[in-house]
């Protein structure tokens, strides 16, 4: 089911874990990460990278897409 509102997929995870795709400076100018989100605020997300980087802060503007299972947010 996609999502308009990055807030209704977040409320959806349970515990599970979330794809993020996030804009940022690397080479491609995106990331991928596999993650289970900890907390967000109206300005930024925060999420535990299972893939040994820790906790990440991100800005709610730079993630482009968030999936949950069947719940997906794709920012336009």
């Amino acid at each position: 089911m996609v999502h308009h509102h990055l807030k209704s997929v977040l409320n959806r995870t349970k515990g599970r874990f979330t794809s993020f795709v996030v804009k940022d400076n690397s080479r491609l100018g995106l990331s991928v990460y596999s993650a289970k989100h900890v907390s967000a605020t109206p300005k930024t997300v925060v999420f535990e990278d299972m893939n040994g980087a820790g906790k990440k802060r991100i800005a709610r503007e730079n993630v482009l897409i968030a999936q949950v299972a069947n719940d997906v947010f794709y920012r336009k």
